[in-house]
């Protein structure tokens, strides 16, 4: 007697739920790899997070160390040569616009004024824009 065959569609379901089973376990599989991830950077986080704040106080350690020294360096005459030396770089300014002026009613280009003055192009421009405003 011939054995009763046995459709495929009876096994479609079985195949169905081992498909699901192996798709779920892989599921758990990569998110249970995900958390050990998690928790590695998190930890690492907290490693920067402890050495940035340590090399913060190192820093500010510094600076205090730093702005004492300096502290003691300077003397009381120090302050006074610092006057002095505002008012020089003043009267340096003035007699270099004064003789860029006389330059320039001379008929100089800018190019020979800046070259002649050791200053750089843009700066003469400014200064010669900016006394010829001043006058107007």
């Amino acid at each position: 007697m011939p054995e009763p065959t046995v459709p495929l569609t009876h096994y479609l379901p079985m195949l169905l739920n081992g498909i699901m089973l192996v798709a779920v376990a892989g599921l758990w599989f990569m998110w249970w790899l995900n958390a050990k991830r998690q928790r590695l950077v998190e930890s690492m986080l907290a490693d920067s997070a402890r050495q940035l704040h340590e090399a913060t106080l190192h820093l500010q350690q510094a600076m205090e160390l730093i702005n004492k020294s300096t502290d003691r360096a300077k003397p009381q005459q120090h302050k006074t040569t610092a006057n002095h030396a505002q008012k020089a770089p003043a009267a340096q300014e003035e007699t270099q616009i004064a003789q860029m002026l006389n330059m320039q009613g001379e008929g100089k280009p800018v190019e020979d004024i800046s070259r002649r003055l050791g200053l750089p192009l843009n700066q003469v421009k400014l200064m010669l824009k900016l006394h010829a405003n001043r006058a107007s």
